[in-house]
């Protein structure tokens, strides 16, 4: 009976739940044992387990000492090892895609031992919320609570709250945090591989290049210089008229729309918005108020990345590459 009772405490400890899926979108599945799963909002999570979501996917996680993971769409990740209790620590793996963490007790109490492994690099956090995007050959990670330690084959990196640390082919480049320029970065290579967008993102601070000591003004895909070509992304939308006489004429109305408002959403990243305004005010009270705008650029050589449809709703996403000698 006791040999029965050991074995049986054996086996609920080797397959005890590290955690559950708290929230899904889309679909995802889990690998465990070499088995393959579909994954469900409520599932419990493993030691071992590998998670993979895929296009337009997103998964929340909450393990056993609250640490808060989401995962993004096409993201594989890994929990190597975990335990909240007897030895605290949390060691896992990010092998492509989005993931954002809030840590828990762990990050606290523990927080050198909290370790997340990239292809490139080695995270370690100090109570910590941060973003970490990964596809090819790049690796870009948002700070926006606590501080990170990135130990990479170049150094160590230092980033705070507020900062972020961008890698492509080996580069390391460390800025303040600016979540417009954060994800212009991962829908640009998104684009290129045809992968999900990110969404409901918090916009942090402006953005200024620390290693070489020049300011650089809120989006940093704003700014155009000599050697770095500037990458525009936007994302039109068109609702479809309730007076359309088929399902074509519904969705080529829609689609027109949402690229027409594309084209003005690059035009206003070009050439800014003129903006007019008058009040008109008697006896201290506001009777009147207009506002008007404005915006004119030529547009050559956009891109239309994606189109998609849904629900009488069409939103076109549009890419444009200005190269310096185009204005100069």
């Amino acid at each position: 009976m006791k040999i029965l009772v050991t074995l049986l405490l054996l086996a609920f400890s080797l397959y005890a739940s590290i955690g559950n899926i708290s929230m899904l979108k889309g679909e995802a599945t889990i690998t465990r044992d070499g088995d393959v799963e579909e994954a469900e909002t409520g599932d419990d999570i493993e030691e071992g387990d590998l998670i993979n979501t895929f296009e337009r996917s997103r998964m929340q996680v909450i393990l056993n000492d609250d640490t808060v993971i989401t995962l993004g769409a096409n993201t594989e990740y890994i929990f190597n090892s975990y335990d909240a209790e007897d030895d605290p620590h949390a060691n896992m793996t990010l092998n492509r895609g989005f993931l954002k963490t809030i840590t828990g007790e762990i990050g606290k109490i523990a927080p050198e031992r909290f370790k997340l492994k990239t292809k490139s690099s080695t995270i370690g956090i100090r109570g910590t919320g941060w973003i970490t995007y990964v596809r090819g050959n790049v690796e870009n990670t948002l700070v926006f609570k606590g501080a990170i330690d990135v130990k990479t084959p170049k150094g160590t990196f230092e980033v705070p709250a507020g900062d972020m640390l961008l890698m492509t082919d080996g580069v390391y480049k460390k800025y303040k945090a600016d979540m417009d320029f954060f994800n212009s970065e991962v829908k640009r290579i998104e684009a290129k591989t045809k992968a999900g967008s990110l969404d409901d993102m918090q916009t942090l601070a402006s953005v200024e290049d620390i290693e070489d000591g020049v300011s650089i003004p809120s989006g940093v895909e704003d700014v155009l210089t000599k050697n770095k070509p500037l990458h525009i992304s936007v994302v039109g939308q068109g609702v479809a008229p309730s007076s359309t006489s088929s399902p074509a004429q519904a969705y080529g109305m829609a689609k027109r729309a949402a690229t027409v408002e594309a084209y003005r959403l690059i035009a206003e990243r070009i050439n800014g918005v003129y903006v007019e305004g008058q009040d008109t005010i008697k006896n201290m009270v506001v009777r009147r108020s207009t506002v008007r705008t404005q915006v004119s650029a030529m547009i050559k050589n956009a891109n239309v990345v994606e189109t998609r449809f849904k629900d009488g709703i069409c939103e076109v996403e549009m890419e444009v590459v200005l190269n310096y000698d185009q204005f100069n």
